[in-house]
């Protein structure tokens, strides 16, 4: 619930610390009910990526806002870039002023004041922020360090959340190593490491990927709170504003701190923190022991205690409001469990970059398996939309990379600010891909929400150490569609949350007299006196580049009257116009592949997931062409699977272009196909999966 005052947060520096505080108060003050921005023009030229994904909820143009407020940080050391966009919306408007700053003299407060009175001609109010910080958790922050807990965590005693900090210092104390492997393999602690960007690596390699890990400046003070129940830093000294705000966060919540630094930076605020010697032994001795002992009524305590009823934020907003006192909204908010929640939600899939037709076919056909209730909706870049709209999906559309981008991550910096506005607490994302983007992490990480990872499971050799599969501890469930053979089925991570299904495949077996009643359709609208119907099915996109391959194809059947030659691509494929100039080779953009697969005497495919299957699952005689880029599939292995049953012929090197021709050609023969079709015959196929990963998903939504 949201009260009307519109407040504007000024850094009053230019340092990107500063913008990151300002952000996170920016964030407390709308749990808070008032409606915060950050001006555009504040955010530092320098700023990492990261940076950019946490600004852009707040970001507004100063100069098209009605405001009731601004509010300008470290006013004792305000910038000349402040004060300049202070001056101009003072130009046009008169909200009332707020100054907030450290001031060790009065007369640091009084200079403060004439610069803010001078730019703005108008009289500030200035706010001294040790007045409401009696006993920080740390001193010389950027970070307002107060806060209230305004939502009820619903902690899991039985295994409770640990989040590890581990400063780099803390890597060098002795048989480091081995004792993180203690936390690392403990079955009762769900574990996430946070480390400096330089030590990612080396973790990644000692855990296994078995934790969730990651880096300081990834996940945002109340993210790292929501996903803690015991927040530990270990290192020297006391690490940076962030990382206090997460610990003062979690502390407010209800959870527990352990202070593991060697000059005991949170103990000296008599904050009610455990201290623990900087020695690794004792630390696991400790966290362990907290892990143990936590209950309800520990948090309870922690929560109720003195040191953070001192440290509220409250205070502060009502003497930056004025309020004589509090609206009554700002009260804890339960957050219902499942089982009392009448409406659950939506579902949405969000299926992978670039063109990405295969990924949303796969997810709409399980999709379409779900309950009426469940309100599946997509969002999907511009490539798959119609397909998606064309089957009745509510579908939002997300910005697809291009080389007009600035930066390589633009498109998915403004996905990321679209899903944002998309889901809300109690929704759930179905990410269908092999790469999970920062988009689709911050949405779950910053609004808790549950999610499912479609993922994959056949990857060329080497393609393991570069996924990502660290990210999958982000969600509730991962849905690993298996291959039609058993010997393509490989387990790359295991546990409770990982769910292999049948093959996700979509079924329309054609009747013999449906068959022909197609085959004489295409005949007429071709104009054709052709007896056979070759359709090749190679992709059009940048991970299909087969130009030569259909050139040598349609130079072949230019010479054939017996032959109608079909080059079957999605609507929005991208082919070459060359193609466009054979007689006896046309392109057909269609949603109706399988179809006219099914249609034809032979298909010569590419050996994608959905096209395999769709082969495999409808007895298509096909000579398969696997294409191998390093970040697709194992295709050729998938191929070479249904050659040993002898159910495909496979074209080994598609840059043979003799072999190619030779191939078909034999393909084309009469009764040349009639082997693959006795394989057919004999094939035993797992039944499809699409209902049992729509029943998964449904059943993941907290």
């Amino acid at each position: 619930m949201e009260f009307d005052v519109k407040v504007l947060l000024d850094p009053g520096q230019t340092k990107s610390t500063h913008f990151e505080a300002t952000l996170y108060f920016a964030k407390q003050l709308q749990d808070h009910g008032l409606h915060a921005m950050v001006p555009a023009s504040a955010i530092p030229a320098n700023a990492p990526r990261l940076l950019r994904y946490e600004a852009s909820p707040w970001l507004a143009d100063e100069g098209q806002l009605d405001l009731d407020r601004v509010i300008v940080l470290n006013c004792d050391q305000v910038s000349a870039a402040s004060l300049s966009r202070v001056q101009s919306i003072y130009s046009e408007q008169s909200p009332a002023l707020v100054g907030i700053g450290s001031f060790s003299a009065p007369q640091e407060k009084i200079i403060s004041q004439g610069k803010l009175a001078y730019a703005a001609n108008t009289e500030p109010t200035l706010l001294d922020i040790s007045d409401y910080q009696k006993s920080p958790l740390v001193n010389d922050s950027s970070y307002i360090l107060l806060g209230d807990a305004l939502t009820e965590k619903n902690f899991v005693s039985e295994r409770p959340a640990l989040t590890l900090c581990l400063l780099d210092e803390a890597f060098d104390l002795p048989h480091f190593e081995a004792l993180l492997g203690m936390i690392v393999h403990d079955p009762q602690i769900r574990c996430t490491i946070l480390v400096s960007a330089a030590r990612q690596s080396r973790i990644l390699k000692l855990t296994g990927r078995r934790v969730r890990v990651l880096t300081l400046g990834e996940a945002q003070p109340h993210v790292l709170s929501s996903m803690s129940d015991i927040f530990c830093v270990v290192g020297k000294n006391a690490p940076g504003g962030r990382i206090a705000a997460a610990a003062l966060q979690t502390l407010v919540d209800g959870g527990v701190v352990v202070d593991a630094t060697e000059n005991g930076a949170y103990c000296q605020s008599n904050a009610p923190v455990i201290n623990s010697p900087f020695d690794m032994s004792a630390i696991i001795s400790i966290v362990k022991n907290s892990i143990q002992s936590f209950s309800e009524s520990t948090s309870r305590s922690i929560q109720n205690g003195n040191w953070v009823h001192e440290n509220s934020l409250k205070p502060l907003i009502k003497d930056i409001c004025q309020f004589s006192d509090l609206p009554g909204n700002f009260t804890k908010i339960s957050t219902p469990i499942k089982e009392e929640r009448a409406d659950l939600g939506k579902i949405l899939f969000v299926p992978t970059n670039g063109v990405g037709l295969g990924h949303a076919q796969r997810s709409s056909l399980i999709a379409l398996e779900m309950e009426a209730n469940s309100l599946p909706s997509f969002a999907a870049f511009p490539s798959c939309v119609p397909m998606l709209r064309r089957k009745g999906f509510p579908t939002y559309p997300l910005v697809a990379k291009s080389d007009g981008h600035r930066e390589s991550y633009a498109n998915d910096f403004l996905n990321y600010t679209r899903l944002d506005n998309i889901v809300g607490q109690g929704d759930h994302i179905v990410f269908d891909g092999a790469y999970i983007f920062d988009s689709i992490l911050r949405v779950v990480r910053e609004k808790e929400l549950s999610a499912t990872w479609i993922r994959r499971g056949l990857w060329q050799p080497g393609q393991v150490e570069r996924m990502p599969l660290q990210r999958e501890h982000d969600f509730t469930n991962v849905i690993v569609p298996d291959e039609a053979f058993d010997e393509l089925n490989t387990a790359y991570t295991y546990g409770e949350h990982i769910h292999r299904t049948a093959p996700i495949v979509q079924r329309d077996i054609l009747g013999t007299e449906t068959r022909d009643d197609i085959r004489r359709q295409l005949f007429e609208h071709f104009g054709s006196r052709a007896q056979k119907i070759l359709v090749t099915m190679l992709g059009g996109g940048v991970a299909a580049d087969r130009e030569l391959q259909l050139q040598t194809i349609c130079a072949l059947c230019e010479g054939r009257e017996d032959i109608l030659h079909l080059i079957v691509v999605w609507p929005q494929g991208v082919l070459s116009p060359a193609l466009n100039g054979w007689q006896n080779s046309h392109v057909i953009r269609s949603q109706q592949a399988v179809k006219l697969a099914q249609a034809s005497d032979l298909t010569i495919s590419a050996v994608g997931y959905n096209s395999f299957h769709e082969i495999m699952y409808h007895s298509i005689p096909a000579l398969l062409m696997p294409q191998m880029a390093g970040y697709m599939d194992d295709q050729a292995r998938r191929a070479g699977a249904a050659a040993k049953r002898g159910v495909s012929i496979v074209l080994e090197d598609p840059a043979n272009l003799m072999a190619l021709r030779k191939n078909v050609a034999e393909l084309l023969e009469d009764g040349a196909t009639a082997g693959l079709k006795a394989a057919f015959r004999e094939l035993s196929l797992p039944l499809i999966g699409n209902s049992d990963a729509a029943r998964i998903i449904e059943e993941s939504r907290k």
